[in-house]
């Protein structure tokens, strides 16, 4: 063999060597390559979810902080409605508007200052025949509510039954002492089952007195739950 060929047939084998590593590192390159994209491709898409949930957060606690001061602030203003109400009489869209007219809104419902003077059954009927009951007074702070409303004496929807027992319009049993003035229930003569609030001077309280009474009266209803919807 002429030293010309073996030259050449060890060119050919070197070549064939080189094509075969160039081929091995082109495909490690290229499988770095996609494994490279795919880590930047994850990363990505890790970011965006971590960003995105990063701006839900921060967008919800704005929310609840605007609900909050806006919740602060109308009832706040409904507050101040309400004393308007109480102290003008006057009934508008921007004064107790949860509540027909003539009624004054309070703490989800709507109270009505009866404008004659009945016993106390007459003043319980004309209370249902408004959808109605004579007033509940669940608390201290509705009880004041009710107590700024009235200046003479007035039925409220406590009245007592066979036992002795006193019992809301709502059919619920008084809890606790009640609210009752010094003294009181006292069932004079024997023939006082009603309640009625009694203004005595700067003090106003509860009062048993005798049923068939002329007194002024309270009737008490939910608020429109539609209103406040569109309202709140």
């Amino acid at each position: 063999m002429s030293s010309g060929s073996m030259y050449d047939n060890l060119q050919y084998k070197d070549t064939s060597i080189y094509s075969v590593v160039d081929e091995s590192v082109a495909k490690k390159a290229e499988k770095d390559a996609k494994e490279y994209k795919r880590k930047i491709v994850i990363w990505k898409v890790a970011t965006t979810i971590a960003s995105f949930f990063v701006i839900l957060l921060i967008i919800l606690g704005f929310t609840f902080y605007f609900i909050k001061c806006k919740k602060s602030d109308r009832t706040g203003i409904q507050e101040l409605n309400v004393d308007i109400c109480i102290k003008t009489g006057i009934q508008n869209e921007l004064s107790c508007s949860y509540c027909d007219k003539n009624w004054i809104f309070y703490a989800g419902n709507c109270y009505l200052l009866s404008t004659q003077e009945l016993n106390w059954v007459n003043s319980q009927k004309n209370c249902k025949n408004m959808s109605s009951l004579l007033v509940v007074v669940k608390n201290a702070k509705e009880e004041r509510f009710v107590e700024g409303l009235v200046q003479q004496k007035t039925w409220i929807g406590l009245s007592k039954k066979d036992n002795d027992e006193w019992i809301w319009e709502d059919g619920s049993i008084l809890e606790g002492n009640g609210f009752w003035l010094f003294g009181e229930p006292n069932n004079e003569n024997g023939l006082e089952g009603c309640a009625e609030l009694s203004p005595i001077y700067t003090i106003n309280g509860w009062n048993d007195e005798n049923c068939n009474s002329a007194r002024m009266s309270i009737c008490q209803r939910p608020a429109d739950a539609f209103r406040m919807f569109l309202f709140n």
